[in-house]
């Protein structure tokens, strides 16, 4: 089996304690030391911890505190044993209300590690915790948020010398928050946080000396210090790198780089710290996002237009190759120059390939955006003219993943009186909504932006009208309703021959529910390694129920070797698409068992190493797919 065994350790360390053991045999806690050594700091961690404080075995944990015997000892007044406690009262991961009461206790000691951990429970800053559990520590420990309060006991914390309170405190005189702004103090705080090795005092020292507040400014110090606390996890260092490689601040302007240095902070389960910049101040100091904003208003963007396209930037490059089009049209030209057209074609933001792509229609260069213009006159025009394969091409692209376009969405309805099976099937997508066939939940926004009301029935209707005419997309999405019993009386039988003729024509939705099909024996026998097969090709599509699945038969072990790397390699591959899930009474019905259920068997693992190497191969398989042309990044209007 891949990966580490999650559960062997302790279920013998719990059958030897229901014999009567009050500690593991040496081969058992040789076994639970591996296993602490490579999950910290979990709550294995933390009882090995407890160990060196006790002495004595921590029962094995089924609820309540991790550490019983710690408890009593800390109840007897043993101040190790209260500053402990406090520490784990509200961990990332986890809080624990049996704990939470010794930090006021550790307070009352003089404990400086008490007082910092209470603060950061009254603080609730999101970059302390995992998966929103801020708003958790009201209810769950009784310690309500006060920023004063925070302030007060990071001051007491700080002046003990807490290398993580003097961090935090500089933080927030650097900011001004809750505090009179004070660099100096600011920086003297970060100084001694540094020197002691705290991540975030590296952070703001690195920022306040980067600007030369508080003191001098120290760009080479800056950028090691910056480097330092990024690579130790450290979020707001990872987005100050960011933003310096977005700029081509102190270094040469590389969003490869700065990407990096995003996606890296996106791999902590944390939050994000509060929000401090502004768009202006962002713009004034050369941010490429603010400096985009202005491009079509600035007099003379063509410098900063070229350089950040040639540094990769997508936006700048559209901009540039539609200012080129805008100009040569205002001087009378019809289309565009053969080097502009190159440009506008090779531009990969949505409304510039939706507009290149009309012109195979059309035979006509829609005009270049300015604003109030639509990016479809030509298109809408012919449609009007009732020509079937504009009012078809109109349809199909009223409603993309990733842009609902109005102007055209009432060509659907006259496609469908054309008998067109095409836009039966893209009409019932729009009624239907399903947020896997949409980015960033843009489905939400059909019925308003569209004027296309959310409905099941009718959209079910418009996938049997499409499914007869022959469309394979219509086919599939019928086949996944009519397996799962989502509108429809379940008929796997039907299902199974719609999923074949889909499957047949390449559609990954197609190859998904019959591959799933054949896995159970559902409408006709079983047939595994077929199954298999399909589910793979359409996971490599990007099909997400087809990737849930080859994740639950990783998990489980089911028709092959049980692998945890490869199952949670298809979770998180699954997660670079921008698309969402399908609905869970659609997907629920059909795959093996609950999506819901597989993400919780994926964080049950609890295998941080694992499942970094599962993110690394999930993003190289991504590559490989986009350049094999199986599942490319961007897909152009059809």
């Amino acid at each position: 089996m891949t990966g580490l065994d999650t559960g062997g350790a302790l279920a013998a360390w719990r059958k030897e304690y229901g014999q009567g053991l009050r500690e593991p045999t040496p081969a058992t806690a040789a076994l639970l030391r591996q296993r602490a050594a490579k999950d910290p700091p979990g709550l294995l961690a933390i009882q090995f911890e407890a160990l060196a404080l006790t002495g004595q075995w921590e029962p094995p944990y089924d609820g309540g505190t991790p550490v019983p015997n710690l408890l009593v000892l800390a109840k007897r007044g043993e101040p190790a044993a209260i500053a402990f406690l406090c520490r784990t009262a509200g961990l990332p991961f986890i809080l624990m209300r049996n704990h939470a009461p010794f930090c006021a206790k550790g307070v009352a000691l003089g404990q400086p590690e008490s007082a910092y951990h209470l603060a950061r429970l009254h603080h609730g800053r999101a970059d302390d915790f995992h998966d929103g559990f801020i708003d958790k520590i009201d209810e769950a420990l009784h310690i309500k948020p006060s920023l004063p309060r925070a302030l007060a006991l990071y001051r007491q914390a700080a002046q003990g010398g807490h290398a993580g309170a003097q961090a935090r405190l500089a933080t927030l005189l650097a900011a001004g928050r809750g505090v009179k702004p004070d660099p100096v103090q600011a920086r003297e705080l970060a100084e001694r946080s540094a020197e002691a090795g705290w991540p975030e005092g590296k952070a703001v020292l690195g920022i306040l000396l980067l600007k030369g507040q508080g003191g001098p400014a120290d760009i080479g110090r800056a950028l090691m210090l910056l480097d330092q606390a990024a690579r130790s996890g450290q979020r707001m260092a990872q987005f100050t790198l960011a933003t310096l490689a977005f700029r081509g601040q102190y270094r040469p302007r590389d969003f490869l780089d700065a990407l990096t240095w995003v996606r890296l902070a996106q791999l902590s389960r944390r939050g994000d710290p509060p929000e401090a910049a502004t768009e202006r101040k962002a713009a004034a100091d050369g941010d490429p996002s603010a400096l985009i904003a202005q491009a079509w208003y600035h007099p003379s963007p063509e410098a900063f237009l070229s350089e950040l396209s040639a540094a990769g930037h997508a936006m700048a490059h559209t901009i540039l190759a539609n200012r080129e089009w805008l100009k040569e049209g205002r001087q009378g030209s019809q289309e565009p120059s053969p080097e502009t057209a190159k440009k506008l074609r090779e531009a990969t933001t949505d409304t510039t390939q939706l507009r290149v792509a009309t012109q195979s229609v059309t035979g006509r260069w829609e005009p270049a955006e300015v604003t109030g213009s639509s990016m479809t006159d030509h298109l809408v025009d012919l449609a009007n003219k009732r020509d079937p394969t504009a009012i078809a091409f109109a349809c199909r692209n009223a409603g993309l993943p990733w842009l609902l376009s109005w102007d055209l969405a009432p060509f659907c309805v006259k496609g469908v009186a054309l008998g067109q099976a095409d836009s039966a099937y893209h009409l019932a997508r729009l009624q239907h909504a399903r947020a896997d066939d949409f980015q960033q939940g843009l489905e939400r926004r059909v019925p308003k932006v569209l004027g296309i009301p959310t409905s099941l029935p009718r959209a079910v209707t418009l996938y049997r009208q499409a499914a007869q005419g022959g469309h394979a997309g219509a086919q599939a999405r019928l086949a996944t309703l009519l397996a799962a019993g989502r509108g429809v009386k379940p008929d796997p039988v039907q299902a199974r021959e719609l999923a074949e003729r889909s499957a047949g024509a390449g559609w990954p939705e197609g190859q998904a529910v019959l591959g799933i099909l054949l896995l159970k024996g559902q409408g006709g026998p079983a047939d595994i390694g077929r199954a298999l097969t399909l589910l793979d090709q359409a996971a490599r599509s990007g099909q997400r129920m087809a990737q849930f699945t080859l994740a639950t038969l990783a998990f489980r072990g089911q028709h092959r070797t049980r692998d945890f790397l490869d199952a949670l390699t298809w979770l998180h591959l699954s997660e670079l698409s921008a698309h969402g899930d399908p609905p869970e009474a659609e997907a629920d019905g059909l795959l093996l068992e609950p999506l819901r259920r597989t993400r919780h068997v994926a964080r049950s693992i609890e295998n941080p190493a694992l499942d970094l190497d599962a993110r690394i191969k999930a993003t190289a398989l991504r590559k490989e797919l986009h350049e094999s042309g199986q599942w490319p990044l961007t897909k152009t209007p059809r």
